[in-house]
């Protein structure tokens, strides 16, 4: 009957989008254990270019807020300079930024909050993404940013994290020769700080290195 036939549709509706959810899931995953391991192996080159690090900032985050919103979490942004001219991989330093987001959805609940700001001081850019999350304990900051490695596995399955992005993130601001650092005290949250240095290109010529 109608009923049933409707009732039929609706977990094959809900079936699909779950399959269509894990795929992407286990899609992005891939991508970046291979990116990682490119990095390792010394295969991945830089494509530097002076690029505006507010429009960079601005683009990833517009990308994010309707998938973070959506979860029940509010995004804030606080950008200081109008324009940040800076040398740099556009697509290197908004995959660090998609990483950051990522990694905070994860672990901050419903009704939570992700703060990103961008700031210059010292000749040197700072990207902040601070949460409301789970945090991270003293003994294990030391740890996070190495591959596979989580807070707390007990969040491994609901969060489905494969503890690769913060490692990944790491490795492209190192390849700017910047750095990212950590502030978290456990059950109320965390703040992840990259530092780039500022400079320029002579032109807007691309310099490229592995």
């Amino acid at each position: 009957n109608n009923k049933n036939t409707e009732m039929s549709f609706d977990k094959l509706t809900k079936y699909t989008e779950i399959m269509r959810k894990n795929c992407f899931r286990l899609l992005r995953m891939l991508n970046n254990l291979i990116y990682i391991t490119e990095i390792d192996s010394g295969f991945i080159e830089m494509n530097v270019r002076n690029n505006d690090l507010v429009q960079i900032v601005n683009n990833i985050t517009s990308a994010a807020r309707r998938f973070i919103e959506g979860k029940g979490v509010q995004l804030d942004i606080s950008i200081d300079p109008d324009s940040l001219k800076i040398a740099c991989d556009r697509d290197k330093i908004g995959r660090v930024l998609l990483n950051l987001l990522s990694n905070a959805v994860k672990f901050t609940e419903k009704d939570g909050k992700i703060s990103v700001s961008l700031f210059s001081k010292n000749n040197c850019a700072y990207i902040s993404v601070k949460d409301t999350g789970i945090g991270i304990p003293n003994e294990m900051k030391g740890i996070i940013f190495q591959k596979f490695r989580q807070v707390d596995k007990s969040f491994t399955r609901r969060c489905e994290g494969s503890g690769i992005g913060l490692s990944l993130a790491k490795s492209l601001v190192e390849m700017h020769e910047g750095s990212i650092e950590v502030n978290s005290e456990y059950g109320k949250g965390s703040e992840f700080i990259v530092t780039l240095p500022i400079w320029l290109l002579d032109s807007d010529e691309t310099a490229a290195a592995s």
